[in-house]
């Protein structure tokens, strides 16, 4: 789109303002200068590429309407515009083709040559100059993108019967005889019936495939504008003026303007505190500036720039969006966005401001933990769960209780869970796997505590099978493991498991051991604190009578909401463009020992060329069964240079040194 630069001096003040220094404002504001030209008649043009959702700039008072925004500048139209009586009215009924629809007659008009300052504002555009009246179409379709057609009223009224020619049913008979007589403009004419319309979406395509109607002109039938709507009554103010001065005649009806009913659009509310959170600090451009926050001051000069209507209390500001601005600005966050965009994307702070309190930041970090924690069990299948905290036969007693059936606090959540899915197992045959994140109540020592917990009942339903013919059974004890594992996995911490027998028992599995199998239980640990406890549930048979298996754990939540923010650091390394080389090696140990015993040993090679060592098989002889054979596989890796098996060899036999050192 081609701007004048004179042109925009007229309506916008840019007397200390250079092209190049608009072009830099309003490539910041989102438009794309594409070229600063200088025209025949020696003025400059600005070649300004708009944005698909601003069709409000596609002419050059949009335009200039933008520039006055961005310069807290005033928009000059009163000088283009004429006291006209408007008779508006909305009369849906005839309205099926058009949204809107202003027409007027004027009597006595002269045809003749345009005066030179309308020629040369046209052929800075190309446009060739016929006469007054078709260079008035011109200039309001460049400066508003509204079509204003003009006819001969002579040639209308010998086809239209009335009496009266000021009233709105004639003004509707005339517009319908226009698509069925020919009534152009000739050197003759001397009344004029002028019209300007917006058609509903329909027309508007049928006038853009019209190959009739000039290219300049039917260019504003491209696309659907709201803003037209909203700048119709002063684009036909300007070209009743202008006829009624360059025709040198005073002599025109009132305007009959037609309309639909107009939609009410509901005000977008905006908290003051959400301004200052969203938009950030601006930067400081000296020492004196202590403000961190764009003033309020500012804000609502730069909402009345942009011709919003805006009320405000204390707490909360309610604006009112302008019609030909409610195709972009439709929440709170577009009017966030203009406010920003005015006053200068590169003028607030791009860093992001720092927790003044470490307990808030803890605190965010918390409750973003257990928001993860919590989309991970969903994505696992797993159900959310809510049960009281109050219950019977608990360890924490409550003074004074109301019932009987709640005179405790829980101190575990394993009991609210079984029992749902008891009651689950006992109405539909079908267990739903579910969890819980909820707080339960401890005594420590001589005081009680309050702590977050997690917990979760696993298996149940028959879905799995090895071959189709087969008949489809529970989830086992290590598929069960198998999705605990994972959620660790996916929180980024590596968990050990122990058996509940070895002597770890904390306060976790004491009051959680009635509620799993003793010998099918595992104790979950991170740096050799116990967090959790794992195994196959304990359910009463005489409800639950079915011989496949339902696991559950819990899971002390505080533990996985991890303090230290040093601890979400990711240290990342390239792969190793030298091949690794893989060797298996076999260590017999006696059937008691654990395999996490022999990892630990390994660990004391401290090998650097070592890249992983998995247990990859388990095989017990029948004939010596008090010995079992273990498989590991050891991957070795060098990322500086080729690995040589001899330097595989030396390693592998001290792996095999320390294996022979076990104390069996």
């Amino acid at each position: 789109m081609n701007i004048s630069w004179q042109w925009l001096g007229e309506l916008v003040r840019l007397k200390h303002i250079t092209p190049e220094q608009l072009s830099d404002k309003l490539t910041l504001a989102g438009f794309e200068i594409e070229n600063i030209n200088i025209s025949k008649n020696k003025e400059v043009i600005l070649d300004i590429s708009n944005t698909a959702n601003r069709s409000d700039t596609t002419n050059l008072v949009g335009m200039a309407r933008e520039v006055a925004s961005l310069f807290n500048q005033t928009l000059q139209l009163s000088d283009t515009q004429t006291n006209l009586t408007i008779i508006k009215t909305s009369n849906a009924d005839d309205m099926f083709d058009y949204k809107h629809k202003l027409t007027s007659v004027v009597y006595n008009i002269q045809l003749e040559e345009s005066p030179e300052w309308l020629q040369k504002k046209l052929s800075t555009y190309n446009i060739d100059s016929i006469n007054n009246i078709n260079d008035i179409i011109q200039l309001i379709s460049i400066k508003w993108s509204q079509h204003l057609q003009i006819f001969d009223l002579d040639r209308i009224m010998s086809k239209v019967d009335c009496q009266e020619i000021e009233t709105v049913e004639t003004h509707l008979k005339i517009s319908e005889q226009l698509s069925k007589i020919e009534a152009p403009i000739t050197k003759d004419t001397k009344n004029i019936f002028v019209k300007m319309s917006i058609p509903c979406n329909s027309l508007r395509q049928k006038l853009y495939k019209n190959t009739t109607i000039d290219n300049n002109l039917r260019y504003i039938y491209k696309k659907e504008q709201s803003s037209r709507s909203y700048e119709i009554a002063d684009a036909y103010s300007e070209a009743i003026m202008l006829i009624t001065k360059l025709c040198k005649t005073q002599q025109y009806t009132k305007v009959i303007y037609i309309s639909n009913v107009r939609n009410i659009k509901p005000t977008i509310k905006i908290d003051h505190q959400k301004i200052d959170q969203i938009l950030g600090p601006i930067k400081r451009i000296d020492s004196l500036n202590t403000k961190n926050s764009l003033e309020k001051y500012k804000r609502y000069n730069i909402i009345n720039n942009l011709q919003f209507i805006y009320h405000t209390n204390f707490t909360q500001c309610y604006i009112d969006i302008p019609d030909y601005r409610d195709h972009d600005i439709e929440r709170s966050i577009d009017i966030l966005e203009e406010i920003s965009r005015i006053y200068g994307f590169d003028k607030f702070s791009d860093q992001l401001p720092k927790h003044k309190s470490l307990k808030n930041k803890q605190a965010y970090r918390a409750k973003y933990r257990i928001n993860q924690i919590r989309t991970i069990c969903r994505s696992l299948g797993l159900h959310e769960t809510i049960h009281s905290s109050l219950g019977a036969q608990y360890h924490t007693s409550i003074y004074n209780p109301l019932t009987v059936e709640y005179n405790s606090l829980r101190d575990t959540l394993m009991p609210g869970l079984i029992k749902s899915t008891l009651y689950n197992l006992k109405h539909s045959r079908q267990n739903t796997e579910i969890f819980e994140i909820g707080r339960i109540f401890q005594r420590n020592n001589n005081s009680y505590e309050e702590v977050n917990h997690l917990a979760g009942i696993l298996g149940g339903n028959k879905y799995v099978r090895d071959q189709w013919e087969q008949q489809p059974k529970s989830i086992s004890w290590f598929q069960a493991k198998g999705d605990i594992e994972e959620l660790f996995e996916r929180l980024n911490l590596k968990v050990n498991w122990q058996s509940a027998n070895t002597g770890t028992q904390t306060l976790l599995s004491k009051t959680s051991q009635e509620n799993f199998k003793a010998k099918r239980t595992s104790i979950i640990s991170i740096n050799n604190r116990s967090i959790g406890i794992f195994g196959e549930i304990n359910l009463n048979r005489e409800v639950y009578n079915e011989d496949e298996a339902i696991y559950g754990f819990e899971i002390l939540l505080d533990n996985l909401i991890v303090k230290d923010e040093n601890v979400f650091d990711q240290n990342f390394k390239p792969y190793t463009k030298y091949p690794s080389i893989v060797r298996d090696i076999k260590v017999t140990v006696p059937n008691h020992m654990q395999v996490a015993y022999i990892f630990n040993t390994l660990k004391i090679i401290n090998e650097p060329l070592i890249e992983s060592i998995k247990l990859f098989d388990v095989y017990s002889n029948k004939n010596n069964s008090s010995h079992k054979s273990l498989g590991f596989r050891v991957t070795y890796s060098n990322s500086k240079g080729t690995l040589t098996n001899e330097q595989v060899d030396i390693i592998e036999k001290r792996i095999q040194s320390c294996m022979n050192n076990i104390n069996f």
